[in-house]
């Protein structure tokens, strides 16, 4: 059973099976892909941002820019929609997406029980279960013993472990009641759920639509949340105990982080401000309507975020996000006094008050820290190396709840076989306890480059053939890293980072270094490569809309337009003469060669139910991978001469980013092994 939509009087969607039924037949999608096709019809007729999109549904993902791309010219060839003259999904230059199919939902589907994973991983559950497990062991272990001698010891305890993710989680004034949001209602229209601490079944809230940032009310009676609407992002209430939801405010703007003030007559929250383009603080009075700004903007495009009343009201401490740099501020709710409250050098991700106001409590990605607003060294509550975010402190109690995502992405390595042999199975190759991926072999074989998130922040690094001697080139705050690319020589690795919310392209020498940003343009520019003689830097940009292959000088100057069609991934072969590049109509997905020196571009393979991951030039072929309908991942080889494609390994395993070796016939892919968020309670942490 679940929801299944019928878009257009033709197609039947069914998110949880993601698979889409037409005239030609039923196709099983990728989940993200299925994702942002549920997030656009339960928005329908409505404009949805890239950036929100990216924000909903790649939330944690290492790079994001292409795969939004990717899944809507993907969603557009399975629905057989024109991007030209759109049906279906409608392109709105400069802002994003709206579907304009009509839309029909036509069965609601029954609670969803505890057994199994939002993606029917249910191995990687039971592996985190264990894990997790483990990790409280110790982790309260240090806590207890680092509090002995100064009061009641810190005690750690998992509040929910439900399949999927569970997210904003939010202590009632008393700390008995946790709110929060789960996908758990089939992994798509996520909602939101209170349960008493202590008891195992969570109450839903809501039903339907896209809501977020629950926030209780100074009495406990109420909460709040956001919701998507046709003007944006609005702000409603329903009864803590369950009852009818109502509109609180209407606007015509997204609104971020609602808060209560400690006297219920007014809330707080981030909004884009219109005159700068800045996302600044306003308070909206519930009895008036009237919105009063409260942060200044400064001279940069800043955000503010995560507002939040101290106990007394008198204060109101949030994050500013100012040249890439993310520190607490507080600030009195006439908007004066504003102070800067950490030393800088953290990226911080969440802001709470303690009980009694004497301290600021806030979350980074070293851990949860505890300081005062006039400054000073702060104090580490908790032990490092968490994933921790959106932080929430009882008002009543020395209650704390923090939202952990377990993301684990490793790399395998395998040796292809020459034809189809299930002999040569994977093996485990680069892995640690956080997200590794995107391996790309030197020109010469002798070292690999890929992303880690393992100190903190996604960044590029190098290692052996073998996987040793990790060594970490770039050290960016807070910033998306991926797509590394090796020079001809070996010398210098070109890269995409995500700084200012669009990304660029940077190059990097493969010895350390500072790295160097080649693109400047307000789009998002990716899946970069070199020119055989070193001298050309290609990418994709989507500064015409559609993502286009365009090239820059090493060395500066302007950008030449090289592909104008949907295309991705573009390789220049070794001798300089043929440019490779993927593309993306919306009839077939394909890999195409075109004359570097001009002329047209012809049409090599295509998989036209199938999704390539990735895929790597060699002077005789093409090897590479991807997934058909039946959810078979294969890594194959397409040969120049004879013009065929043969397969070389499958598995029913997901696995992309593949690289390869041709010296050795080394193939290494990324190999997503777990995927979840829960919700964690710390008392006593005074």
């Amino acid at each position: 059973m679940g929801e299944i939509y019928r878009l257009d009087g033709t197609w039947e969607i069914k998110p949880r099976l993601s698979r889409i039924s037409g005239p030609q037949g039923t196709l099983t999608i990728p989940p993200k892909y299925m994702e942002v096709l549920v997030y656009l019809i339960a928005n329908a007729g409505e404009v949805v941002s890239r950036d929100e999109l990216l924000r909903e549904i790649w939330a944690d993902a290492v790079v994001v820019e292409e795969s939004l791309t990717r899944a809507v010219s993907e969603l557009r060839k399975i629905l057989q929609d024109d991007p030209r003259a759109p049906r279906i999904i409608e392109t709105i230059p400069k802002k994003g997406y709206r579907l304009i199919a009509p839309v029909e939902k036509t069965e609601q589907q029954p609670p969803r029980t505890r057994t199994g994973h939002r993606f029917g991983r249910t191995a990687y559950i039971a592996l985190f279960v264990i894990v997790a497990a483990a990790a409280f062991y110790v982790f309260s272990t240090q806590l207890r013993t680092s509090a002995a001698g100064r009061g009641p010891a810190v005690h750690l305890m998992p509040l929910t472990s439900y399949p999927g993710e569970e997210s904003f989680p939010v202590l009632s004034p008393d700390g008995n009641r946790l709110a929060f949001r789960w996908d758990g209602e089939g992994g798509y229209n996520s909602s939101i759920y209170v349960k008493v601490i202590g008891s195992e079944n969570p109450l839903r809230l809501t039903n339907g639509g896209i809501t977020s940032d629950p926030a209780w009310s100074p009495d406990g009676r109420y909460i709040s949340y956001t919701r998507r609407t046709a003007r944006g992002r609005a702000i409603y209430m329903v009864p803590s105990s369950s009852g009818p939801e109502q509109r609180v405010a209407e606007n015509s703007y997204d609104v971020y982080n609602p808060v209560w003030s400690p006297d219920g007559d007014h809330l707080l929250y981030a909004r884009e401000s219109e005159e700068t383009g800045s996302r600044l603080i306003y308070l909206y009075s519930l009895t008036t309507g009237e919105e009063t700004l409260i942060t200044p903007a400064g001279t940069n495009r800043i955000v503010d975020s995560k507002p939040v009343f101290s106990p007394t009201g008198e204060r109101i401490a949030f994050i500013r996000t100012d040249k890439g740099e993310k520190d607490v501020f507080t600030i009195s709710p006439d908007g004066s006094v504003m102070k800067k409250v950490t030393p800088g050098g953290q990226w911080i991700t969440d802001v709470d008050w303690a009980p009694d106001g004497r301290w600021i409590i806030y979350s980074s990605k070293e851990g949860i820290w505890k300081t005062t607003e006039s400054g000073g060294k702060p104090v580490l509550l908790t032990a490092g190396g968490l994933r921790i975010e959106n932080i929430t402190v009882a008002r009543e109690s020395w209650r704390l709840a923090y939202e952990q995502s377990n993301r684990e992405v490793n790399i395998w390595r395998m040796t292809l076989p020459e034809e189809i042999d299930a002999t040569h199975e994977p093996k485990p190759f680069i892995s640690s306890s956080r997200s590794d991926s995107q391996p790309v072999f030197s020109p010469d074989g002798r070292r690999i480059a890929f992303i880690s998130d393992r100190t903190g922040d996604p960044q590029l690094w190098i290692c052996r053939r073998d996987g040793s001697a990790p060594v970490q080139l770039t050290h960016f705050n807070g910033c998306l890293v991926g797509h590394p690319r090796w020079s001809p020589d070996g010398t210098k690795i070109t890269f995409t980072a995500q700084l200012y919310g669009n990304s660029d392209i940077f190059i990097v020498n493969a010895e350390g270094g500072e790295p160097i940003q080649i693109t400047r343009e307000p789009s998002r520019e990716t899946t970069s490569s070199w020119s055989a003689d070193g001298g050309w830097i290609y990418f994709t940009s989507d500064r015409r809309d559609e993502p286009q292959i365009w090239k820059i000088p090493v060395d500066g100057g302007d950008a030449i337009e090289i592909v104008n069609s949907p295309s991705f991934r573009p390789t220049e072969s070794a001798d300089g003469k043929t440019l490779y590049y993927e593309l993306n109509p919306r009839t077939s997905q394909s890999i195409w060669e075109k004359p570097v020196n001009g002329g047209r571009g012809k049409k090599l393979f295509s998989f036209p139910d199938s999704w390539i991951w990735d895929w790597k030039l060699t002077d005789e072929g093409i090897y590479y991978s991807r997934s058909d309908t039946s959810d078979t991942f294969e890594i194959g080889y397409y040969d120049f001469v004879s013009r065929e494609l043969t397969p070389l390994y499958t598995t029913s395993e997901p696995a992309a980013d593949f690289g390869f070796d041709p010296g050795s016939r080394t193939a290494l892919f990324s190999k997503l092994e777990r995927d979840e968020g829960d919700i964690v309670l710390m008392e006593n942490f005074q």
